[in-house]
């Protein structure tokens, strides 16, 4: 069974925990859109502070991005190990003054380096010791999203309408693609499209290739920097700001094929999106729910 704790008043981000046995993955998980039938309690975590963020790594064990609600107040990461046999957890290491400001997300660049995204500046940290590798603080705006690259490269999108691609090794400036407004959101495409969500009600589509624009998708956009993921059979997501729905989208012809409208719950927030399974696509609506959608055109 999946299991969990759902504690908090809003929901920012989601995870997604491997389970070891996967045997029963598809029988009875969900009962219908509302009614989660197999996830109660396994072990409850609490922070002395609020979660900004949260990574699962690779080894199984769990980053947190903890601070104040004040934004000028230091955040600190802590490295959790969980134990699902035992239901227990320990702290395993901590590093505390790691921003100045929250830590608005985290990514894992390899089985032993952690990206943590701040204000402005992305910091490269060794995940057993957590000790700083690389500051990189050319960025002028806080920075949502990372995301790794097969050839040695990742990239960032921030509000300062850019997105940067950068050397893995050296972390060294390759590329600049400047927007029209802040990247809130990006979604990798198999190493060879990247797609941008702008805030000025579009997407960018852009050939990982030359770093040049192939498309513009209008009138679609995310506030959330997990706001779009890929489906399965050449689709992507995209909750939809202030729309009250999630767009479906064919990553070939880049048109719109299913638009998931959610009237019952309606709220200006968009909430970020997770695949559950390979049929299913779990989002996170009000702030406050969680809902389960089977089938990738939304039926």
């Amino acid at each position: 069974n999946l299991k969990l704790k759902i504690q908090m008043k809003h929901f920012y981000y989601m995870i997604n925990i491997n389970l070891q046995n996967k045997e029963n993955t598809n029988q009875n998980i969900i009962t219908n859109s509302r009614t989660f039938s197999s996830i109660h309690l396994h072990l409850s975590i609490k922070c002395s502070h609020k979660i900004w963020s949260i990574l699962e790594l690779t080894d199984k064990r769990i980053a947190c991005g903890c601070g104040p609600i004040k934004p000028t107040n230091p955040n600190y990461i802590i490295i959790y190990s969980i134990d699902f046999n035992t239901n227990t957890y320990k702290e395993e290491n901590r590093k505390d003054n790691a921003h100045l400001n929250h830590i608005i997300s985290m990514c894992e660049c390899s089985p032993n380096k952690l990206f943590s995204l701040s204000t402005n500046e992305i910091k490269i940290w060794n995940t057993t010791t957590l000790t700083l590798l690389h500051t990189i603080n050319d960025h002028l705006h806080p920075i949502y999203k990372v995301i790794i690259l097969n050839n040695n490269k990742f990239v960032s999108c921030s509000s300062d309408k850019t997105i940067r691609i950068w050397n893995r090794t050296t972390y060294q400036s390759i590329f600049t693609i400047t927007e029209t407004a802040a990247v809130f959101s990006m979604l990798n495409i198999n190493n060879e499209i990247l797609i941008g969500n702008v805030f000025e009600h579009y997407l960018s589509v852009y050939d990982l290739l030359s770093y040049q624009r192939i498309t513009i998708i209008q009138g679609i956009y995310t506030v959330n920097h997990n706001g779009m993921v890929l489906l399965s059979n050449n689709k992507f997501a995209v909750s939809q700001y202030y729309s009250n729905c999630i767009v479906i989208i064919n990553v070939i012809t880049f048109e719109i094929e299913t638009v998931i409208e959610d009237k019952e719950y309606i709220s200006k927030y968009s909430g970020c999106l997770s695949v559950f399974d390979e049929d299913s696509l779990i989002y996170v609506y009000n702030g406050l729910l969680i809902h389960v959608v089977r089938g990738c055109n939304g039926k």
